[in-house]
């Protein structure tokens, strides 16, 4: 299974799901209906399609929602610093 498989299952399996916390709503009440729709642009950042050419692409495709996927080993000082936020 590709990572971008990976992704769809999860929106699919996780975020549609619905859920007792949420009074049997999903986590993301806006997800099925954007995979269904076929809204979601999905691209892989790495050398050469870094950040700005994902970006790029999105705005092109016409697709109102994102996800990049960013699949390299992040330094243990970075993750740090992002699980602040």
């Amino acid at each position: 299974m590709d990572k971008k498989e990976e992704v769809l299952n999860y929106i699919k399996y996780v975020l549609e799901v619905p859920r007792d916390e949420y009074n049997g709503m999903p986590t993301c009440p806006f997800a099925k209906k954007e995979r269904e729709g076929d809204n979601l642009y999905i691209d892989y950042m790495g050398e050469g399609n870094d950040f700005i050419t994902c970006m790029e692409k999105f705005y092109e495709s016409g697709k109102d929602n994102a996800i990049f996927i960013n699949d390299v080993e992040m330094p243990i000082q970075i993750l740090n610093v992002i699980n602040i936020f």
